[in-house]
Formats: C-alpha cells, sequence, structure tokens
C-alpha cells in the first residue's frame, strides 16, 4: 500500500527542518519517513532500503529545497530516481513536491520549475498548513490516531542540545485542543428549493444553532422552523431533509450523491463552528477579522469585572488581565479557532493580541496591528499564553465549572474551561535569548503545546 511520504533533504545541514516536518506529518497520523528516523544503522545497503522505499512503498516525495540541495549526489541521486518512479507511475499525480525553505531560484536545476513547489521560507506554520490542504486534496491516506512518537524524534534526534530538553523529567502539557465531549446521534441537513426560502429560516432560527451555506441549512434539531414571521406567515418547507449519523462522519461513509462524506463533514464542521460563534455573541464577545477570513474573538472592556478573570488548576490560582493599557492604547487577548473532525473532536484554538484605541473596536490597519503585537508579545511564553488561555476559556464560563451550550431540545454540549492534557517522559527548559523568542512568534499554529511550569500557588497580574 503506497502511504509514505518521502521526506529528501541534505544532511546535516536540513536535518532540523526535516525532523520538524516528520514530527509534524506525525502527529497529524500521516505515514513520513526520513533517513533519520527510519535508518537504524547496520542496513545490508542503504541504498537498496532507500530505493525500494520511494518506488514502492511512496506517494508523495517531499524535497526539502535549499540553495544546498541540488549540490548534493545523495539527494540528487533520491530526485533523479523519484522523477523515474513519477513517470513509470502516472497515477501518482503529483508525486514530486518542491519544499522551498529559502529564496533560491526556481530554476536552479533544469526542470525544476515544472514541479508544484510549496513556500516555506517566509513562514514555516504557513508552508505546512499548504502541504496538508494538497495531501488532502490528494486523499493522501493517513491514520486515525495521533503518533506518540513524534515529540520522542525531536527529543532523541533534535532537541537535547539546542532547546534545553531534559530527558526522565515527566512533565505536564497542555494542548491547544479543546475537547468536545459528544454531540447529538444525528446531523440533519435541510435542502430548500432556493437560497431566498433558506435565508428567511435562517434569520428566525434563535433557539438552536443553525448553519446556512447557499440553499442549505444544517443543524442538530430535527424540529426546524417551517413558518417565517417576518414573511407573513409564510410556510416554507425544505425539498428534503437528509439525516445523517454523526458517528459516520467521524467514521467515515460512502456516498455517490449529495450529501458525499466530504460534503457532511463541511456540515458538521461549519455548525459546530457556528455553535461557538453563538456563544461568543451572547456572551458579549466582540470579533475582528483576521487574514484567512477567520475570527478573532475578544473581550471588550466592561464585559468582565476589571478585565481579568482568575482561574484555578492543579493547586494554581491565577489572575489574569484579558485586556490591559499598552502604552497609549488597548491590548486584548484574544482567540480564533475552527473544528477539527480528527484525529479527535475539538475545537483548535489559536493565540492572539489584537489592539484598540477605545477599549472596543480593533484597529483595522493590519501593519500596525502586527507592529503592535510583535512589540507586546515579544516577552510571552509558554506560560503566560497557556494562563491566559485558561483565565479566557473561565470567563466565557461565568464562574461556572463548564460552559453549556444547547444543540437541540434534548442535548447539551458541556465545555470544560481547559484544553486536552498530555504528559511527555522528558522535560524542557523554555528559551530566554531575543533570537530565540523571535523564533517562537508566528500566525498560524495547527497544534501547540503548553508547558506546564511549577510556579507559586497565586499570581497576581
Amino acid at each position: 500500500m503506497r502511504n509514505l511520504l518521502f521526506i529528501s533533504h541534505v544532511q546535516p545541514d536540513d536535518n532540523e527542518r526535516a525532523v520538524w516536518l516528520y514530527s509534524r506529518l506525525r502527529l497529524l497520523g500521516y505515514n513520513p519517513w526520513c533517513d533519520l528516523k527510519g535508518l537504524k544503522g547496520g542496513e545490508r545497503d542503504y541504498w537498496d532500503d532507500i530505493q525500494q522505499r520511494i518506488e514502492t512503498n511512496s506517494c508523495k516525495f517531499l524535497l526539502i529545497v535549499t540553495e544546498r540541495t541540488f549540490k548534493k549526489d545523495g539527494v540528487l541521486d533520491e530526485f533523479e530516481f523519484a522523477k523515474s518512479v513519477a513517470t513509470q507511475h502516472p497515477e501518482l499525480r503529483d508525486f514530486i513536491l518542491m519544499l522551498k525553505f529559502d529564496d533560491s531560484p526556481y530554476n536552479t536545476r533544469i526542470g525544476q520549475n515544472r514541479y508544484n513547489h510549496i513556500n516555506f521560507n517566509t513562514s514555516w506554520s504557513t508552508g505546512f498548513k499548504n502541504l496538508v490542504e494538497k495531501l488532502e486534496t490528494d486523499k493522501v491516506d493517513k491514520s486515525q490516531e495521533v503518533q506518540s512518537d513524534a515529540a520522542q524524534l525531536w527529543h532523541s534526534d533534535i532537541g537535547i542540545d539546542r532547546h534545553q530538553i531534559t530527558p526522565s523529567r515527566c512533565e505536564r502539557y497542555y494542548s491547544n485542543w479543546w475537547p468536545i465531549g459528544g454531540t447529538p446521534e444525528t446531523l440533519f441537513i435541510y435542502q430548500y428549493a432556493n437560497e431566498p426560502q433558506a435565508n428567511a429560516i435562517f434569520d428566525e432560527c434563535v433557539k438552536y444553532p443553525v448553519q446556512k451555506m447557499g440553499s442549505l441549512l444544517s443543524s442538530f434539531d430535527q424540529d426546524i422552523l417551517t413558518v417565517s414571521s417576518k414573511n407573513n406567515n409564510a410556510e416554507i418547507k425544505p425539498q428534503i431533509m437528509h439525516k445523517i449519523k454523526v458517528k459516520d462522519i467521524l467514521n467515515g461513509f460512502e456516498a455517490k450523491e449529495f450529501p458525499t462524506h466530504k460534503d457532511a463533514e463541511t456540515q458538521l464542521k461549519r455548525l459546530l463552528n457556528r455553535c461557538l460563534h453563538l456563544m461568543m455573541k451572547r456572551r458579549g464577545v466582540h470579533w475582528h477579522e483576521l487574514a484567512g477570513k477567520s475570527n478573532c474573538y475578544y473581550f471588550p472592556t466592561g464585559v468582565i469585572e476589571k478585565d481579568k478573570c482568575t482561574v484555578n488548576y492543579h493547586n494554581r490560582k491565577k489572575s489574569k488581565k484579558l485586556i490591559g493599557r499598552f502604552r497609549s492604547y488597548y491590548w486584548h487577548f484574544g482567540v480564533s479557532f475552527r473544528t477539527r473532525l480528527r484525529p479527535v473532536l475539538c475545537f483548535s484554538l489559536q493565540s492572539h493580541i489584537v489592539f484598540s484605541d477605545d477599549g472596543r473596536e480593533v484597529w483595522k490597519e493590519k501593519t500596525a496591528l502586527h507592529s503592535a503585537r510583535r512589540t507586546k508579545g515579544r516577552r510571552m511564553f509558554n506560560e503566560q499564553w497557556r494562563d491566559q488561555l485558561f483565565a479566557y476559556l473561565q470567563a466565557l464560563t461565568q464562574g461556572h465549572q463548564v460552559l453549556n451550550i444547547d444543540l437541540n431540545k434534548d442535548f447539551t454540549l458541556e465545555m470544560h474551561p481547559f484544553t486536552a492534557t498530555y504528559f511527555s517522559a522528558f522535560g524542557y527548559s523554555e528559551p530566554t535569548s531575543k533570537e530565540r523568542q523571535d523564533a517562537l512568534i508566528d500566525d498560524y499554529v495547527e497544534f501547540e503545546f503548553y508547558q506546564n511550569v511549577d510556579s507559586a500557588d497565586k499570581d497576581e497580574e
């Protein structure tokens, strides 16, 4: 079965890039391979092993491209062999993917510009996001479980010396995945004759969350509104109601006609996004549109007492500001999110800092926001981001132990104000130097860990 992502790179120059890429792909359930991980030493024939993996097992050949790539015989041999495999197997669409990690020319090697290039030079995280989208488009197989050895690989091959990782020190880590404990059994997709009909019903559905896309409405509510009071009590019924088991969406099903599995996945994710959006709106949270059309949700001044919230976890009590003064303006801690269906059902959260002059309306000038964010956030590390995220989630609950979201008359989603927790068999000491601080600032993180750092029982900020 071809499900291997073969990572080709220059050793030792690009080892860190290769291991970073390998570990990220493993965390998402893909089956990557690079010689740092795959060859243990003592193989009878190193190149036989390489050739076998490229020719028989690989569905993609991922070439890490820098100015040094085409100056190394080993990488050239792998690239030329991959080209021959692509020629022999035309069914392997876009078999070779060029991952550009620097600004070297696209024509360094004859014929290089004929291949699909994914740019990692500006941002590794953005490049990785685009790579994953390509793998998903090409339907590259992956498992349903996060691979637990990804962090261990970083630890054993790269991290100990360069990133102050300490063996044999068990630590708790908090991720940026906010688990969705469950959903109603069935997703309902309502198909209307036209979009105006769908709009009329959507505008008046306020009791339970409903998501609209064109002439489609999706909901966990089986008894959706059928009379529009704003249109002289006109009766508006869907032409078709599709009933899909949520467990089938999560596990997969086959359908040639609408709704296909992809259609159902899209509707479920958009509906869960809508559920959280409506909850934020009811809580008085404001939102600001980010690049990529996602929203950053932030508290304006006056919504939470003293613009701060106290959070308790693991015998710790911390009071953290979510809004504060910085120079002559306000800063706001905010969160963007998107729904993930696997490897776990969750909201993937991303932390942000945005700025306003009046404590309510975020600046519209993106360059000014970017500059202020880097200045304010330059010395914020795992502990600060983690504590502010937990304070933010606690503020959403308004002092309760859980956040309740009614999805239909029989099901209430209970969200606890903490993200998913994992344990590691080794410890990590945070960087303190300026150049390593800068490396932590990025715009997109799909999966992030927040370290559990020992501190005093109460920390006022």
